[in-house]
């Protein structure tokens, strides 16, 4: 036996033409694959998954515990990621089977969940022959460009396998993804299950993208659920701690955070800011200047945060668009920061309005404006800070109660 012949289905658009076989085994060896597949691992991998000669499989899973789920990303494990590693670690603690695929080892790193099988691929076709081995029977990705457009969506299509994806921010929004990411096409192809949005806003723009309605899921992000259960924060705690931890990049709106700080150097705030990437030398040097601004470069080490939201009394996100499309979905970190008692002023972009209520769970702010952020700061110190608090505190409970993971 030369290989394994997999269900007849048309690939996706983009990848026609480029005489890939229909055979996982030699198209790998062709491409000198990177992984040793074992022939006869496949085949029974692919029994496993039922009938794949019919033009709909019948071999969806209808059941929990049937799901043996394919997670896809394109760099893993990566710190930014902590809302997909919380996904897993839920999924393997609800018993259901996960193995995680990924293209790049994400730099920096984070420590890999030691009980979830990870394998380093290099194209779609790898990553089929991988999920026929393994059985996996369903595939999902986070981000839509590039993992889901380039790994997920072929080798589901090529397996004849349902699939899944969510989408957030540069993968959709950056204005070289907004065509190729092939939203549309990627959501109305008869392999996709569902499309997960992180908020409303995500959901109009899946809609004018020609996703159907009825693919397409608000999946909230939840917080970790042990810190649920580590006592109530202290909802009295002064407001005067304002807090980021958040990437360095453009959509930040870093070069905002820093020059709130200037504008609020009279008043009694003291403004800490977290993080890594691309613009740390450009908010080192803007920072210096500012005795009221504490500046802490290098990933957070996920034992720290809880300490570093009970201790702030606001946590400050003023996004933006980036010059090159991308903004922020609904950052994870508001979520986080309210579940904690802290109060909530970010900017009024995206899916950020679903949690944030203006006067009421926080104050949203107008992108690019950091006065109008200097001045929600002078209304919280004067008179709203325990309403704010409060409500913030209810609204992340509920919304963490009522996401996808509980």
């Amino acid at each position: 036996m030369t290989g394994v012949l997999l269900r007849k289905s048309a690939l996706p658009p983009s990848l026609e033409g480029q005489g890939i076989g229909r055979n996982v085994l030699s198209s790998l060896k062709k491409r000198g694959s990177l992984v040793q597949l074992d022939e006869a691992l496949i085949e029974r991998g692919l029994r496993k998954l039922g009938d794949i000669d019919d033009e709909r499989p019948h071999h969806y899973p209808r059941e929990r515990s049937e799901l043996r789920i394919g997670y896809v990303q394109w760099d893993y494990p990566a710190p930014s990621q902590a809302f997909v590693h919380r996904e897993i670690a839920y999924l393997r603690e609800k018993g259901i089977d996960v193995c995680v695929y990924y293209k790049t080892q994400a730099e920096p790193a984070i420590m890999p969940f030691p009980d979830v099988p990870s394998f380093k691929i290099d194209s779609w076709e790898e990553l089929a022959g991988l999920s026929a081995a393994h059985s996996r029977n369903i595939l999902h990705g986070h981000f839509a460009y590039p993992n889901t457009t380039l790994l997920t969506w072929p080798a589901a299509e090529y397996l004849g396998i349902p699939f899944s994806f969510s989408a957030h921010g540069v993968d959709i929004f950056h204005v070289a993804n907004r065509e190729r990411s092939q939203l549309g096409a990627m959501g109305r192809s008869p392999q996709c299950l569902a499309v997960f949005a992180p908020g409303s806003f995500h959901k109009g723009y899946f809609l004018k993208k020609g996703i159907p309605a009825d693919r397409i899921i608000i999946n909230r992000t939840a917080i970790d659920p042990g810190w649920l259960n580590v006592g109530t924060p202290d909802l009295d705690r002064p407001v005067e701690e304002i807090l980021l931890i958040t990437r360095f990049v453009e959509k930040k709106g870093l070069r905002d955070f820093v020059e709130i700080a200037r504008q609020c150097s009279g008043m009694p705030l003291r403004f800490s800011l977290y993080g890594f990437g691309p613009l740390e030398e450009e908010v080192t040097r803007l920072s210096e200047p500012l005795p009221n601004l504490q500046l802490r470069v290098g990933p957070v080490k996920s034992d720290a945060l809880l300490p570093l939201y009970d201790r702030a009394g606001i946590l400050l996100l003023p996004c933006v668009q980036a010059e090159n499309g991308d903004m922020d979905g609904l950052p994870s970190v508001l979520i986080d920061a309210a579940a904690r008692g802290c109060v909530l002023v970010s900017s009024n972009i995206s899916s950020i309005p679903d949690l944030v209520e203006d006067g009421r769970t926080g104050f949203l702010c107008e992108p690019g404006n950091p006065q109008s952020f200097a001045m929600a700061l002078r209304r919280l110190l004067l008179f709203q800070k325990e309403m704010c608090v409060r409500f913030g505190f209810k609204r992340a409970r509920r919304w963490n109660e009522s996401s996808c993971l509980t």
